[in-house]
């Protein structure tokens, strides 16, 4: 993979964030990884199994059939979390998904494997050290899965063997994830988003007054280059399913101060917007289509009807709605493009929310607690999300979705037949 950009000012950024330009540097820089092993305590087994713990319900409202596949008592989480990527094998076999339920204390993440014929877990990894459950990857064939640990060690376990092994270390400066990791579909490159220097506050523009890049890491020997880099915030990364050298990813701002989703193409450097937005028009959420053929993004503000919106790629054309009523939803397609989840319409966060292929209106698939909640922020009343987004996902059949939702006070992950 190639990275040439030249190097832009924030006063070029921003003149050009408005045309169809280069909106970000590639840097050469290549970063040398730390070799040095750490220490770790073992929590748990790696291979050890778990029994069958499954709930299936009929949904009340919709009539769908539900599973609930983890059970964790309050205060304790089990995740998909890894955004737009796969949650399950390529044959449906296996779930995979983080979870603290067996480690000394909340938040001290291992992964584990799920039977979805039999509903046992099995173990992973055993040093309940998970960096975050959104920066976990599973390879398109289904037999590895990248992870960081709380020491930005780079890690991937085997599906099968369970060995482990160390690929490398991020740079000192590197600080947490906004969002989640992408791997190519070759499983040679693997993307994280990081700031790579100290958080600073300024009088103007804090939050962009920080480097941050989209790391590209080489599989085999722990090489990094920063594929995307400069002073705004990146957050969501994916390959394209089909073109390891097309990377879509987004400037992380406020959805209608800057425009978010952006494709780079690393043979030429060239970077080019997606469904380009005006100031006060939102879009974001962004993800490929599973041919890599259409881009989709939740939009609003500004096109009509809000909600998930589509465009063909490369042409960048035939931008249509696919979904009403999304305004700052988590999307998905389907394999086949025909049927469509959000997990917020107009507001409303209690309920995936299912659309199909010529029939844009939402109706809901199944009820979930609400991942919005109202919090006091400087004595104002605010909407925030909580931990619990379902991030929801179609299996490789296109016949469930997978999500993650909070019950009993705890976090735990679902499958729902459509």
């Amino acid at each position: 993979m190639k990275f040439r950009l030249p190097i832009f000012s924030r006063r070029e950024f921003i003149k050009t964030t408005t045309s169809a330009g280069t909106v970000a540097s590639l840097g050469g820089a290549l970063f040398a990884p730390s070799m040095v092993q750490t220490s770790k305590t073992p929590v748990g087994k790696k291979g050890q199994s778990y029994p069958d713990e499954r709930r299936k319900y009929t949904d009340s409202k919709s009539g769908k059939t539900v599973w609930q596949l983890t059970n964790n008592p309050p205060g304790r989480r089990a995740s998909y979390s890894y955004y737009n990527v796969a949650k399950v094998t390529p044959d449906e076999r296996w779930a995979i998904y983080s979870s603290d339920r067996y480690s000394p204390s909340p938040g001290q993440y291992n992964l584990f494997k799920m039977d979805l014929r039999t509903g046992e877990s099995v173990q992973l990894t055993e040093s309940s050290d998970i960096e975050t459950t959104d920066n976990v990857v599973l390879t398109k064939n289904g037999k590895e899965v990248y992870f960081f640990d709380k020491e930005k060690n780079i890690r991937v376990v085997d599906m099968e063997t369970f060995k482990e092994r160390k690929i490398g270390q991020l740079p000192e400066n590197a600080g947490r994830p906004l969002h989640n990791s992408s791997v190519s579909s070759d499983g040679l490159t693997l993307l994280t988003a990081r700031p790579l220097e100290p958080e600073a506050t300024y009088t103007y523009m804090s939050e962009w007054a920080q480097h941050h890049a989209l790391v590209a890491i080489r599989t085999d020997n722990g090489q990094m280059r920063n594929a995307v880099e400069g002073q705004f915030p990146i957050g969501i990364n994916e390959f394209n399913p089909t073109n390891d050298n097309l990377i879509l990813w987004d400037i992380h701002g406020d959805w209608e101060v800057v425009h978010r989703p952006w494709v780079i193409n690393t043979q030429d450097g060239k970077v080019r917007p997606v469904m380009l937005t005006i100031k006060g028009e939102g879009s974001g959420h962004q993800f490929w289509s599973w041919n890599g053929q259409m881009v989709y993004s939740v939009m609003n503000g500004g096109r009509y009807p809000q909600g998930l919106w589509v465009c063909d790629w490369p042409s960048g054309n035939n931008e249509r709605c696919v979904a009403i009523g999304g305004t700052h939803a988590h999307a998905a397609s389907s394999p086949q493009d025909d049927v469509f989840v959000q997990d917020e319409v107009f507001g409303k966060t209690d309920a995936l929310f299912v659309s199909r292929k010529g029939s844009p209106q939402a109706q809901v698939l199944c009820q979930i607690e609400p991942w919005m909640e109202l919090k006091q922020v400087d004595g104002k009343r605010v909407w925030s999300p909580t931990p619990y987004h379902p991030h929801a996902r179609f299996t490789p059949s296109g016949t469930k979705v997978a999500f993650n939702a909070k019950s009993n006070n705890a976090g735990n992950i679902y499958l729902v037949e459509l």
